[in-house]
C-alpha cells in the first residue's frame, strides 16, 4: 500500500508550494501520489483501488460529507485535512472521529508531515492487517534465515541451480522468506496455541461470531 490519493484545488500558491513540498517528501519516501478531479472523483478512487495508503483533501474546499463518505467506505483509511493558519476549523466532535488528521499549510514542515503521513499509513497496515498474517509479514522484512522445510535459508538453496531460480523468480523472495515451520518460535505455534497462532485464532473466532 503505497498510494496516496489528493483531492487539493491548484491556483493559490500558498495551498500549492507546501503541498508541492509535501509530494516530494512523499515521493522519497516510497509513496505514489494521484490527483482526484473532484469529490466524486476522490469517492471513486477510495472505493476502487485497495492499495490506496491514505487520503489527502483541503479542509476549506471539501464538502463536510466527505470524510463521513470514505469513512463509510473503510473505517481505517486515514484522512490528512488541510488548511491555512488563520482559518478557524469547523470540525464537529463526530467529523473528529473519522479518522482524520488535521495539518497546517506550511512549507517548512513538509518533511515533519510526510513522517507523520508514514507513521499513520502504517498504524493502517497495521489495523487491517491479522494477527498471524502481520507476524509473517514482519518476519519476512526481518530477512532471518532459518533452516526450515521447505525454505532453507530463505530460498537461498533454489538459487544453486537454473530450474530452481527459475522457481524462486516465478514465486518471489517472500514466498521463500515466509514459508516457515513450526520450529520459528516468535510466530507461534498450531500445535500448542501459541503467539500470534494463538491471536489469530481468537481473531477467526470473534470475526467468525460477529458475522452470524
Amino acid at each position: 500500500m503505497n498510494i496516496i490519493v489528493e483531492l487539493v484545488s491548484p491556483g493559490r500558491f500558498f495551498k500549492d508550494a507546501p503541498i508541492h513540498s509535501l509530494n516530494e517528501c512523499l515521493k522519497k519516501r516510497g509513496f505514489e501520489v494521484v490527483f482526484a478531479a473532484d469529490q466524486a472523483d476522490l469517492v471513486r478512487v477510495v472505493e476502487n483501488n485497495a492499495r490506496l495508503a491514505g487520503v489527502v483533501i483541503d479542509w476549506e474546499d471539501s464538502p463536510q460529507e466527505l470524510c463521513q463518505q470514505i469513512h463509510d467506505f473503510n473505517e481505517y483509511l486515514p484522512v490528512f485535512a488541510f488548511s491555512s493558519s488563520n482559518s478557524v476549523t469547523d470540525a464537529t466532535f463526530q467529523q473528529l472521529s473519522l479518522n482524520v488528521e488535521f495539518f497546517e499549510y506550511e512549507i517548512s514542515n513538509a518533511a515533519d508531515i510526510a513522517v507523520t503521513i508514514s507513521q499513520k499509513v502504517e498504524e493502517y497496515e497495521k489495523a487491517v492487517t491479522p494477527p498471524l498474517t502481520r507476524a509473517l509479514i514482519n518476519f519476512a522484512k526481518e530477512g532471518k534465515y532459518t533452516f526450515c522445510t521447505p525454505g532453507h535459508m530463505s530460498g537461498t538453496a533454489f538459487q544453486h541451480s537454473p530450474i530452481g531460480a527459475l522457481f524462486y523468480d516465478f514465486f518471489g523472495a517472500n514466498t521463500f522468506k515466509a514459508d516457515v515451520s513450526v520450529s520459528v518460535g516468535e510466530l507461534g505455534s498450531l500445535l500448542d496455541h501459541s503467539g500470534p497462532h494463538r491471536d489469530a485464532e481468537k481473531y477467526i473466532a470473534e470475526t467468525f461470531n460477529a458475522d452470524r
